[in-house]
């Protein structure tokens, strides 16, 4: 169903309507063959002036508790999302988990005016493991943990909830500010010592040294067996010699945070990168403060082709493209014909990109026409 804007609205008096009510539990019941609800309207505005009312009165508890509710939905990454870009049009930045604000759920810091991501909001993280986490928390002072502390402590955590939370920046911090991959290549490492050989390195702990510093450790003074002697070298070649490159690149990040979060909230572009400057922001765009020719620097989130059916350039294809930027998200970026077949290879999902162009209106909406695009 297509929503529509209101054009008009007449008061017509009293009239008579029908009010059906059912004894069932969940308030179903069929006519013409349509299955139908009891009606909850007086429900639904009861929460809608409440919900009104607190996002006026207490804006930040506002987006901590419709954020927090977000687990309730079918679609809850596309809820996430739509509150924190919301949020972000409001001034509010939702940032990431890390040991410096590691919450199971939405946190609202109103003194720092940011949200945190609730950890056990992060994909592959569930309840069963957010506890073992919350007890790690009750005994240690995890915002003073360095990452070879972090492998110690949260060694008995799921691994599916430990890469997960490596992946979006959950235990980066300020005494660990190893890059994820680099963290994630280690950790994956580290999972292959055995229970005593990992008691052995929270027994001789240097938390000033890397997880190479303790597997040498490992080998020069603990006693491993032959066969054991054989696997722990062949972790310390894996560590000294890594397979990939194991520093992060933003677009990794990009796409690792939207998978586990529902969006990016590390890496959208700033104003100005590697020299080139945006003069306007999506939040600029979507309220109606930008105007004709403008420079606009985003990541693309989604991009929709569309073929021409009439004019000049019909069968030809354009694109419309969703776009991010710190302020929020601009949904009507078009790229026509000419300049979609320039630009192709960089109108692609997760791209950050510099687009130069114009602002247009139409019954209050608007939209940037692009003109040309820059690599970020």
């Amino acid at each position: 169903m297509q929503a529509e804007k209101i054009t008009e609205i007449r008061y017509v008096g009293k009239l008579p309507t029908v009010d059906i009510e059912v004894s069932s539990d969940d308030h179903i019941f069929w006519g013409n063959g349509i299955a139908t609800s009891n009606s909850h309207a007086y429900s639904y505005g009861h929460n809608a002036y409440y919900s009104a009312y607190c996002k006026t009165h207490n804006i930040f508890k506002f987006y901590e508790v419709y954020l927090n509710h977000s687990k309730n939905s079918p679609e809850r990454m596309d809820e996430i999302k739509e509150l924190v870009n919301d949020a972000r049009q409001h001034g509010i930045s939702v940032t990431p988990p890390s040991l410096n604000n590691l919450y199971q759920n939405f946190k609202a810091i109103p003194e720092k005016g940011i949200i945190a991501f609730g950890y056990g909001h992060v994909k592959n993280v569930g309840e069963k493991e957010a506890a073992k986490i919350e007890k790690i928390k009750e005994s240690h002072d995890i915002s003073k943990f360095s990452w070879i502390d972090i492998l110690c402590t949260f060694n008995k955590v799921n691994s599916q909830s430990v890469n997960a939370l490596i992946a979006v920046g959950a235990f980066n911090g300020d005494y660990n500010k190893n890059s994820r991959d680099k963290m994630l290549y280690e950790y994956n490492t580290f999972k292959d010592l055995t229970d005593k050989e990992i008691s052995f390195i929270q027994e001789n702990i240097d938390r000033d040294k890397d997880l190479l510093y303790h597997i040498n450790l490992l080998i020069n003074k603990y006693k491993l067996t032959s066969s054991r002697m054989v696997k722990v070298l062949g972790m310390k070649s894996a560590l000294e010699n890594p397979m990939y490159d194991i520093n992060d690149s933003a677009a990794m990040i990009l796409q690792k945070e939207r998978f586990y979060m529902g969006l990016p909230l590390s890496y959208l572009p700033d104003a100005s990168v590697g020299g080139l400057m945006s003069d306007t922001t999506c939040l600029d765009i979507t309220s109606g403060n930008a105007r004709g020719t403008v420079s606009l620097m985003v990541n693309i989130t989604n991009v929709r082709e569309h073929k021409v059916k009439n004019g000049k350039t019909v069968g030809k294809m354009m694109a419309f493209i969703t776009g991010e930027d710190n302020t929020g998200c601009l949904k009507s970026i078009v790229a026509f014909p000419k300049e979609y077949e320039e630009y192709r290879s960089l109108i692609v999902e997760n791209n950050n990109i510099l687009i130069q162009g114009s602002v247009e209106s139409r019954n209050d909406e608007y939209s940037l026409n692009i003109k040309k695009i820059i690599q970020v």
